[in-house]
């Protein structure tokens, strides 16, 4: 019953103080996340010895309950986390930052990322083994009732070859058919067969949420696909390709590297589920990743609660909200100004994200390893650290 009591007053604390900080803005979706139910993780530990809850530097119990949550959100797709590792990561981050761990094994630079195609006539291309299936579905869908863009040709090359390496073969004549006049405006329902010369279409969304568009294979085991747009910017909750049993294919080889952020699905708001990197969204953007530039970071946070950007999406609100994403997904926990980390996630259901990972430091050990697709041992993971760690009795003071 502590337990339960425990984690109620800290809902109700934590509400007071985001609408104090969000001056009014953001009151509807700090509401949301002070909001979240905790009832599911007092599992009758009313007997369980408090004394055994020292905190997690002395507990080895719950540093590592809490070490696999972490790289659990660091490493895996959002799809794949029970919905309680996101609440209660952020309910326990700063009482176990004294046992932080890395995900990465080695220092990286954010800015060195592929950013494109290096072509303008498509943004991303792959490669797929079809296995003989006459059949496939090619899926376009609306994500919070509006689809990326109206239309997107998509370029087909049969191939046998479907390494990386296919791609850059077959671009020049992939650009040529993307560009051309002959490009088949195809709509949805439709059935469109690839030829073993190549195939245009100019694939156009219907006025449903869900358009979907089918492919005859006959007699093609390869094939290269290049994209007007990024296919993944399509995805609500269906893979953009499948074949004739609903099994999604997956590339077997893709640029941009990433493929835009794999399978999101939609659900943006968390570390490396976005759909760029965050190195490209910097180059486009016009700023600098640098951990040490907390007056950047503040200013940007400061722009965000000012404008109210969560109800008024200006092309500047997106700007410093990439700026605040981005740096508090890549520094270290107390690189960031105290209290942001409750306006952040009072904000991120409001905005794309970009991917990138936690800096490495070399002063912390690494996270043990995790199996992203064992969703129960990941449940197990969160229920160890509420039973385990001692919950943090308040937020930590903002200093106003």
């Amino acid at each position: 019953m502590l337990a339960k009591i425990v984690f109620v007053l800290l809902s109700v604390l934590v509400m007071v103080a985001v609408g104090a900080l969000a001056d009014g803005h953001d009151k509807e979706m700090a509401s949301a996340l002070a909001g979240e139910d905790h009832d599911d993780h007092d599992h009758g530990h009313e007997s369980h010895d408090d004394e055994a809850k020292k905190g997690c530097a002395n507990n080895e119990l719950c540093k590592k309950a809490f070490q696999t949550v972490l790289m659990s959100h660091d490493i895996c797709e959002e799809e794949q986390l029970p919905l309680s590792l996101e609440v209660g990561l952020h309910v326990f981050e700063d009482k176990c930052e004294d046992v932080l761990c890395n995900s990465a094994s080695e220092p990286f630079d954010p800015m060195a990322v592929e950013c494109g195609t290096g072509n303008d006539a498509y943004e991303w291309a792959g490669t797929f083994n079809f296995s003989g299936d006459a059949s496939h579905t090619w899926s376009m869908q609306a994500v919070g009732g509006k689809y990326a863009d109206p239309a997107m040709r998509l370029v087909f090359i049969p191939t046998t070859d479907t390494t990386e390496g296919a791609i850059k073969t077959n671009e020049a004549k992939a650009v040529g058919m993307m560009t051309g006049t002959s490009c088949a405006v195809t709509k949805p329902g439709s059935t469109s067969k690839i030829e073993q010369g190549g195939s245009c279409f100019e694939m156009t969304v219907g006025s449903a949420d869900d358009s979907e568009f089918t492919l005859d294979t006959t007699g093609i085991s390869g094939v290269v696909i290049y994209a007007q747009h990024v296919p993944t910017e399509f995805e609500r909750n269906r893979h953009y390709l499948y074949d004739s049993k609903s099994t999604d294919i997956e590339p077997v080889a893709q640029i941009p590297s990433g493929g835009g952020g794999g399978h999101d699905h939609g659900h943006d708001h968390d570390h490396g589920h976005g759909s760029e990197p965050c190195g490209c969204i910097s180059k486009e953007f016009g700023f600098a990743l640098d951990c040490n530039k907390t007056e950047v970071i503040q200013a940007a946070v400061n722009y965000l609660q000012d404008e109210n950007c969560k109800n008024n999406k200006t092309p500047e609100c997106i700007r410093n909200f990439y700026i605040f994403q981005a740096h508090h997904d890549f520094c270290a926990h107390d690189d960031l100004p105290p209290f942001n980390e409750i306006i952040f996630h009072a904000m991120e259901e409001h905005f794309d994200t970009c991917f990138i990972e936690r800096q490495y430091n070399p002063k912390l050990s690494m996270c043990p390893p995790v199996n992203c697709e064992d969703k129960e041992a990941l449940k197990k993971a969160v229920d160890e650290m509420y039973e385990h760690c001692e919950a943090p009795a308040t937020p930590k003071d903002n200093g106003e």
